[in-house]
Parts: C-alpha cells; structure tokens; sequence
C-alpha cells in the first residue's frame, strides 16, 4: 500500500481558479460575462503579468450558423481593439486559440469598477466628475469613429473606472461594434443589436445603418443617467421604452436635478435628439458643449480635442479661466491665448459691422440720380444733335455733287 489508492477522484471544473487555459495562462476568477463570452481574471505564465482573458464560450443548443456568427464577431473584436490604439480604450495584448479551437484574446488587467456599478451604490454624480468622464469616453469614441469604428453599445457597463492611473475611463466591449466598410456582412437587415435603454431611434429601426451619431446619442443618455440617477425614459415596459425613444419622450433634467443648469440640458436633449442630424457632429463636440454650459473650466490633463473645442466655440457663455503651471506647457492655456486674439483682432471691425446688425430702412435707400432738362432759352442738346447731323447730310450731298461734275 503506498497510501494514495484512497484518495478520492477529483475533476476540476474547466476554467476553475487555478485551472490552465491554452497550455499559457492560469485562472485566477471569473471577472464576468455575457451570453457569449466570460472574462476571467489570469496570469500569463510566461511574464507573470496580470492580464483579462476573454474566452468565446460555445452554448450546446446553438446552430453551426449561431456559432460561426458568434466567431466572426469574437475575431472582428480582437481586430478592433488592436487597430484601436488610445488610451482610453482597453488595450489587447494577444490573440490566439486554444488546442481545442476555443478563440479567445488577452487584455489588459483593470482594477476598479464599471460607471453602473458606482451610479448603483451612489446613485448620481457630481457635475464636475459627469463632464470629465464624458470628456474622456468623448475622446476615445471619436478616435473609433475615425478609423470606421461604431461602438453600438455605449453604457455605463462599458464605461470603466480604473482605481489606479491617470485616467479616470476606459471604454470597453467592442463586441458589438461596426466597421463602417464590412459591418453589413454581420447584420441581419432589421436586426436590432445593443441595449435599448441606450439606442438611437435609427439603430432600433436598423442596426445595419448604425452611424457615429448613434454613438453621440448613447453618450447622452450615460451622461443624464450620471447627473439625474435614472433613466430619461419613464417606461414600465420594453414597449413603452421603444415608444418613448422614438417619439423622443424624456423626462426633463430638470425634474430631477432642479439645482443644474438649465443649459446642460439643453445640450443633452441636442445629444438624444429623435433625429441624427440635429445631434452633436460627434462626441467631442458634445464633451466640449458641456462644459460651455455649466461654465466649468476644462482640467489641463483633459484629451486637447475637448479642451480646443470649449474655447474655440463661438459663442462661449463666457470668458473661462484655467489654471496654468508656468513652468509646464499648457495646451489649454495656449488654445485660450489663441482665442483670445482673434477676439482682440475682430473688435475693431465691430463699428463698421453694426450696420448689418438692423433690418435695411427706406430712409437708409440712396435717392436716385435725376435727369435735369436744360433750362428754356437756348437750344436743347437734341437740336444741337439734328443741328450736327443736317451739316453732315449738306457736306455728303455737295461732295457728290461735285464727284459727278468733274467726271
């Protein structure tokens, strides 16, 4: 007997703490997951670093067609979030597959918790921390846009804030996202793909013709989430919901955060309009209305794009002040120097502009030159004129004259 024969048989779990995936990676706990992939907290065994591992899971009663859809999306993610360099979207170290085919992508490790999770325990933000996360995402959802990328499921789940760095958010899941030029090869004509709490009226009609402005749209709604604490759309149901996004039925700001200004959310009903033209061009633009609006001056460590845009607006609600180091360069302080002079330089035009300022009077109408009749008692000029031309006819008729004597 050597002591061993009465030990029971163990069978661990597949991806149980301490259990091995891709002969490279150990389990360290399940961070989350969806109906189609899970994430899991790992440690590559090469470096010892800390990484995500999201791994597609394959559901027993799905079709060969479900699970090729469900691939062709997992690889398209992996390819986004390599194209996609910024740093605040989360970063994707490798892309491979296990010995047994299971497709699955290393990403960075993130401590700290998603936008739902915080707006769950504390309800609703602060102003201040609204804006500059919105700043943030803005940011890097118009860096995707740039390069084709539609994310079509911006909420707070996939807002997350780190408790450690320097940036306060990084966007997350791109799972559902569309490359402008191949989207349409992975969706249906009249699919509706996202959450709909958070969808555009176009991408409920049609996921397929998802464009930037749904994005823009989606960061609206995060945005009156984290200041008022609950959702624009007062629905009891998926039918009321869907209703009320189409026909544009909010509740006001207002309602249930009295205290904010009244112009934040005038830039927030901009950003969830019905219509995808009467949106904001793009994130930033948005990020950059906000802070006009509440008259909040932009950090010096926000993205230069919002911070240009806040000053660059022309019709700012007023003259904003930042905070300069001078001994560190400062790209806010330099894009308000740069506003400042052409300010300066177009007083000067002021007076002479004023003029177009009023609609046009009959008073301000020049008077028409008048003809003046030459005065009575001497030859008109059109006498003078048949005067001229009865001495022309005389001297023609006597060269004639004078032509056929001599002949």
């Amino acid at each position: 007997m050597t002591g061993f024969e009465d030990e029971p048989t163990q069978l661990l779990e597949a991806f149980a703490p301490d259990t091995f995936f891709a002969e490279t990676y150990r389990i360290d706990a399940l961070l989350g997951g969806g109906a189609s992939s899970q994430v899991y907290a790992a440690t590559d065994l090469r470096s010892g670093a800390r990484v995500a591992l999201k791994i597609l899971r394959k559901e027993r009663q799905q079709t060969r067609a479900q699970l090729e859809e469900q691939r062709a999306r997992f690889a398209r993610e992996s390819d986004v979030l390599s194209a996609l360099i910024h740093p605040s979207i989360v970063r994707i170290f490798e892309v491979g597959a296990a010995p047994d085919g299971t497709p699955y992508f290393a990403m960075e490790a993130l401590d700290g918790e998603t936008l739902a999770s915080r707006l769950a325990r504390e309800k609703c933000l602060p102003l201040e921390v609204v804006l500059r996360l919105v700043a943030f995402a803005a940011d890097a959802i118009d860096h995707a846009h740039a390069l084709g990328v539609v994310h079509r499921d911006l909420k707070p789940e996939n807002l997350f804030l780190p408790s450690e760095g320097g940036l306060p958010l990084k966007v997350l899941d791109f799972g559902l996202s569309r490359v402008i030029d191949v989207g349409a090869r992975l969706t249906a004509v009249g699919a509706t793909i996202g959450t709909p709490r958070y969808m555009a009226p176009e991408q409920i009609l049609s996921a397929r013709d998802a464009i930037p402005a749904v994005d823009v749209y989606a960061l609206g709604v995060c945005a009156y989430e984290a200041l008022a604490g609950a959702s624009p759309f007062d629905a009891a149901d998926q039918a009321q919901l869907l209703g009320a996004i189409l026909h544009g039925r909010r509740v006001p700001l207002r309602v249930r955060r009295p205290e904010l200004p009244a112009a934040v959310e005038a830039v927030l009903d901009k950003a969830m309009s019905a219509k995808a033209a009467a949106r904001h061009m793009s994130a930033v633009e948005l990020a950059a209305a906000l802070y006009r609006a509440a008259r909040i001056t932009p950090d010096a460590d926000l993205p230069r794009a919002v911070a240009r845009a806040a000053y660059d607006a022309p019709a700012a609600p007023e003259r904003l002040t930042p905070v300069h180091d001078p001994r560190t360069p400062d790209p806010v302080a330099r894009a308000r120097a740069e506003a400042d002079a052409r300010a300066q330089s177009s007083e000067s035009n002021t007076g002479r502009l004023r003029a177009y300022e009023e609609p046009l009077r009959f008073s301000s109408v020049p008077t028409p030159p008048v003809l003046r009749v030459p005065a009575a008692g001497g030859p008109s000029a059109m006498l003078w004129v048949l005067y001229a031309v009865g001495a022309l006819v005389l001297l023609g008729v006597g060269a004639l004259a004078a032509l056929l004597l001599f002949s």
